[in-house]
């Protein structure tokens, strides 16, 4: 009785500093929001917080209090302002959001700037303008296989039809995966052969669930081991097969005698002339990992988002097929270097990643021990378990 009487006392103590005396009280939100994290990780959990943050941006204006200690931010500012290489202090990202079950974090999700920096450099050489030109072969390859497979599926489905409806969702995610597959590890999926996803791909999707649910039972220290049990086995398994496939692929392709150029190329060579600088392997199978999923299945959302735009705006993509038509006779024309000058193609492309970013959501950035301030609202430093949190979002 006298344990429960005084978690509501806590409690009700809690509120109340956060809704009236806490340092970011002032700023504009729901007062459900920022009483507690609870409506937050619910939401996290649910998998709705970004269309949630969205709706809550456009009720409250740019700068929005999510959570009793953080922010969200829509202003071009806040860019500037949070994530500005260069920035001192600069604003480390929120360890919380690691990816679970690995030894090491990959790029995206390393917070010590010295170890970010040397997986920046072991990497960078496979993303110069020369690598990817060494490496257009390879994507004309599956482009070329893409498009002879969409023509096969037409002729077969049309028979006397006058048109022929086609799913293209799984076919982006087939070529982009066979794509990142082959430049990465050396070895295709497979998926535009078979037709069908590939097993691995499933361990994928399932990654980040793992990952949101691990970070909301962080939210809460005194809870955390009890809370970690509520993630279900069967995907901290996913996770565990997924870290395990992508050891053995990096392993069999750094192995693998290649005189061709793909990423792990590039990497290789960089090893074999500076090692790994402090590195391990672990946060070169990190890397790979993360970079299978940023290399795919967001390349495949954005063109799912593009062609629905184009179709659903026939004016806008009779202007993109004459200019397409109207500079190529044929696909094999179409290099990196020519695409290049397409300027309502580019314009295309970058509408689309405008209307259809892939991640919408980014890791937390933890304001500076001595405070920072964003858009002109001054953040307090780390005064408590939690530190200030702030993050640019898209709306």
């Amino acid at each position: 009785m006298w344990t429960f009487s005084f978690l509501m006392i806590w409690l009700a103590l809690n509120i109340i500093y956060n809704l009236y005396f806490h340092p970011l009280a002032g700023v504009p939100g729901p007062r459900s929001w920022g009483a507690l994290r609870l409506r937050y990780v619910w939401a996290l959990v649910s998998g709705t917080i970004v269309h949630d943050f969205e709706k809550l941006h456009h009720r409250y204006g740019p700068v929005v209090r999510v959570a009793p200690s953080e922010l969200s931010f829509t202003t071009p500012d806040a860019w500037t302002d949070i994530l500005q290489p260069g920035r001192t202090p600069p604003l480390p990202k929120d360890g919380r959001w690691s990816i679970p079950g690995l030894k090491a974090q990959g790029i995206v999700n390393i917070v010590d700037l010295d170890l970010h920096g040397r997986v920046r450099r072991l990497i960078a050489p496979a993303f110069t303008t020369s690598a990817l030109r060494g490496q257009e072969p390879i994507l004309q390859q599956y482009i070329t296989l893409l498009m002879d497979r969409l023509r096969d599926l037409v002729t077969t489905e049309k028979n006397g039809a006058k048109g022929v409806e086609i799913d293209v969702v799984p076919w982006f995610n087939f070529v982009t995966f066979d794509m990142l597959g082959d430049l990465a590890f050396g070895e295709s999926f497979d998926c535009l052969h078979t037709s069908r996803y590939h097993s691995w791909i499933e361990l994928l999707t399932n990654t980040p669930k793992a990952g949101a649910f691990a970070a909301a039972a962080l939210f809460y220290p005194l809870f955390a081991s009890a809370l970690k049990y509520l993630i279900p086995a069967s995907l901290k398994n996913k996770v565990l097969d997924h870290v395990r496939v992508v050891s053995e692929k990096v392993e069999r392709r750094l192995n693998l005698e290649s005189t061709r150029s793909d990423i792990m190329s590039h990497v290789i060579n960089q090893i074999e002339s500076d090692g790994l600088e402090g590195l391990t392997m672990d946060h070169v199978n990190a890397t790979f990992m993360v970079l299978t999923i940023a290399g795919s299945e967001t390349v495949a959302t954005t063109l799912c988002g593009i062609v629905n735009y184009l179709a659903q705006n026939p004016s806008k993509l009779s202007i993109l097929t004459h200019e397409i038509r109207s500079h190529f006779s044929n696909p094999h024309e179409m290099t990196l270097e020519r695409l290049k000058g397409m300027l309502y193609l580019n314009a295309v492309i970058d509408e689309g990643l405008r209307l259809c970013p892939p991640v919408p959501w980014l890791p937390p950035r933890v304001a500076a021990n001595g405070g920072s301030v964003v858009c002109g609202i001054p953040l307090p430093g780390r005064v408590s378990k939690l530190p200030r949190v702030c993050k640019p979002f898209r709306c």
